[in-house]
């Protein structure tokens, strides 16, 4: 293994403890890729009470997080004139189905901006982990 390699995975680690204190953090999990480094770091705890400690496999919900990574690839795809922020949601994802009339005027604006009138989910279900196949697809 490089040296360059083992000091950058060290410092990596470092700061993963680091943000565990900093932050008041139960756990964390990183992983970094650039040409040919690779690094998956965790640190801290699945569940803080029992100090059962987080491991690489363990599953997080995204929540929120995953906002930053749609409005990208949505804004990315406008920029190359696949989309538009006006387009209809309703017919870029035909399955989605709300017992709501104004469903078929919803716009990717209007859900960016979280102005859609589109109910929140009531229960998450944090406690119930899916991670087969058709998990996304049943939570959406």
């Amino acid at each position: 293994m490089c040296y360059n390699y083992i000091m950058m995975k060290k410092k990596l680690d470092n700061y993963l403890e680091e943000c565990l204190y900093y932050y008041d953090l139960p756990g964390l999990c990183v992983s970094v890729k650039q040409g040919d480094f690779s690094y998956i770091g965790v640190a801290g705890y699945r569940n803080k009470l029992t100090e059962e400690p987080l491991e690489e496999d363990d599953v997080f919900h995204m929540a929120s997080v995953s906002k930053l990574f749609v409005a990208t690839a949505i804004m990315q795809l406008c920029e190359e004139g696949k989309l538009t922020l006006d387009d209809k949601l309703a017919d870029i994802l035909p399955w989605v189905a709300i017992d709501d009339e104004r469903l078929p005027r919803i716009t990717l604006r209007q859900m960016l901006n979280h102005t859609s009138g589109m109910a929140d989910v009531s229960d998450y279900h944090w406690e119930m982990r899916e991670t087969d196949e058709g998990a996304l697809e049943r939570y959406c």
